[in-house]
C-alpha cells in the first residue's frame, strides 16, 4: 500500500501536469503558438524583473531545462540577454515587449482561473495548502542537501 506521503508527491506532479496542459491550451487560444507552457511559466515568473540566468534558474522550476528554454525564448523574441557591464561572466535576462504582452495575458488568465477555483475551493483552503506545500518543499530541500553531502 502506498503511503500518503508518496500519494501526495504524485498528486502534486499530476496537478502540475494538468496546470501545464491548461496553460498550453490558453496559449493557443491567445495565439501564442511559438512557446510552450513551461517556457510561458518562466516568462511569467520573470515578469518585470531583470535577473541573471542563474537566478532565473533558481527562482522557477518549470519542468524544463532553463538554459534550453532561455535560448528558445530569446530566439522567439520573448526575452533579451544582456551581459553585466563589469563582469561579462554574468548574463542578465529581461522580457521584451512581446514577453511583457504574454505576461499580461497570463496574469489575466490566471486571475480568471483563480476566480473559477474559488467556486470549488475556499480561499482559506488554498492558502493553507500553499503553506503546507511550502513546508513540504523545505523538508524535501533539506533531504536533497543531506543526500548531496554523502
Amino acid at each position: 500500500m502506498k503511503s500518503t506521503y508518496f500519494k501526495t508527491a504524485m498528486l502534486m506532479q499530476q496537478s502540475f501536469n494538468l496546470f501545464l496542459s491548461i496553460i498550453d491550451k490558453e496559449l493557443r487560444v491567445l495565439g501564442f503558438n511559438d512557446i510552450s507552457a513551461s517556457q510561458a511559466i518562466i516568462v511569467y515568473n520573470l515578469g518585470e524583473k531583470e535577473l541573471t540566468v542563474r537566478e532565473l534558474g533558481k527562482t522557477c522550476y518549470s519542468g524544463t531545462n532553463v538554459s534550453y528554454a532561455l535560448e528558445s525564448l530569446v530566439k522567439n523574441g520573448y526575452m533579451m540577454q544582456q551581459p553585466h557591464q563589469q563582469d561579462k561572466r554574468y548574463i542578465f535576462v529581461k522580457l521584451t515587449p512581446k514577453g511583457m504582452d504574454l505576461c499580461h495575458h497570463l496574469e489575466h488568465v490566471l486571475d480568471e482561473h483563480e476566480k473559477s477555483a474559488n467556486f470549488f475551493i475556499k480561499k482559506e483552503s488554498v492558502d493553507q495548502c500553499y503553506e503546507i506545500l511550502g513546508q513540504l518543499r523545505t523538508f524535501l530541500s533539506s533531504k536533497t542537501l543531506a543526500h548531496s553531502e554523502l
